[in-house]
C-alpha cells in the first residue's frame, strides 16, 4: 500500500513537472517568432517566461494570474508599437482619411483579406513575397521600389473594398475617394522616404504572420494524429515498393 502511494505521488510530480515544461515550451516558442518583428513584447514578456519555466508557478491558479500579466503586458506593448505614425503638416489628413476608410470597411464588413494592412502604415500592405524583401533591401532606390510595391497592394486591395462598400465616405464618391486616396499615397510615400526612423519601423511592421499558434500546436493533437498519418504513409510506401518490386511483365496495368 506503502509502495502504491509512493507511485502515486511520483506519477503526479511527473505529470506536473511535464505539464509545466509543455506549458512553458508552448508560449516561449510563440514569443521567439513575434520577437524579432516586436522587440518591445519579447523583452517584457522574457521574466514572466523564466518564471513559467522555473516549475514554481505549477498550479492552475498561479499560471492563469501568470497567463493574466503576460497578456495584460503584451496588449500594452502592442498597443505602443502599432500607434499609427502620423506625418507632419496637410499629410495628416491624408493618413486620417486612410484611418477613416479603413474603419468604414469594417464596420461594413468588407475588409479584403489578400494583402495584410501593415500596422501605423495604413497606406501601405504586404504579402508573403514582399515581406520576403523588408530586411534585404537596401539603398534608396531599392526601398523606394519596395515601398511602392506596398502602396500598390494597397491600392488594389481598397479598390475592392471601395467596391464592395457601395457608400460615401467623407462626402466622397468611390471615384472621388480612390482619386483623393491615390494622391495621397503618393504624397505620404514620398514624405516617408525622407524619414529613416520611420522606414526602419516599416521593415519591423511589413510581416505577415503564420495562421498557426506554436502554443495550441504543443499542447494540442497534433502528435497523436501524426501517428495515424505516418502509419498510413509507411503502408502506402510499403505498397507502392511491393508492387515495383515485381518483374516488368508482371506489373499491374489500367490499360483496357
Amino acid at each position: 500500500m506503502l509502495m502504491f502511494t509512493m507511485l502515486q505521488m511520483l506519477n503526479s510530480i511527473s505529470h506536473t513537472v511535464k505539464m509545466s515544461m509543455l506549458f512553458a515550451y508552448g508560449f516561449h516558442l510563440e514569443a521567439s517568432r513575434i520577437s524579432s518583428a516586436h522587440p518591445c513584447m519579447a523583452q517584457r514578456a522574457s521574466g514572466i517566461f523564466r518564471l513559467i519555466a522555473s516549475g514554481m508557478y505549477t498550479t492552475g491558479r498561479s499560471r492563469f494570474a501568470l497567463l493574466a500579466l503576460l497578456a495584460l503586458v503584451l496588449t500594452s506593448c502592442a498597443q505602443l508599437h502599432r500607434l499609427p505614425v502620423q506625418p507632419p503638416g496637410p499629410l495628416s489628413d491624408c493618413q486620417s482619411l486612410f484611418v477613416q476608410v479603413d474603419k468604414d470597411v469594417d464596420r461594413a464588413g468588407v475588409r479584403d483579406y489578400g494583402p495584410m494592412r501593415i500596422a501605423g502604415f495604413p497606406y501601405l500592405r504586404v504579402d508573403r513575397f514582399s515581406a520576403s524583401f523588408r530586411e534585404t533591401a537596401s539603398g534608396s532606390t531599392q526601398m523606394l521600389t519596395w515601398t511602392k510595391r506596398l502602396a500598390e497592394l494597397d491600392a488594389e486591395a481598397r479598390g475592392h473594398e471601395l467596391r464592395n462598400l457601395g457608400q460615401p465616405v467623407a462626402g466622397l464618391d468611390r471615384q472621388e475617394l480612390e482619386s483623393r486616396l491615390d494622391s495621397c499615397r503618393a504624397q505620404l510615400v514620398g514624405n516617408l522616404m525622407q524619414e529613416p526612423a520611420q522606414l526602419d519601423r516599416l521593415r519591423q511592421e511589413a510581416v505577415v504572420p503564420d495562421d498557426y499558434v506554436t502554443g495550441w500546436r504543443a499542447a494540442g493533437l497534433y502528435p497523436l494524429t501524426s501517428l495515424v498519418v505516418l502509419a498510413r504513409i509507411h503502408a502506402a510506401q510499403e505498397e507502392t515498393q511491393r508492387i515495383f518490386a515485381q518483374p516488368l511483365d508482371r506489373l499491374p496495368s489500367r490499360a483496357g
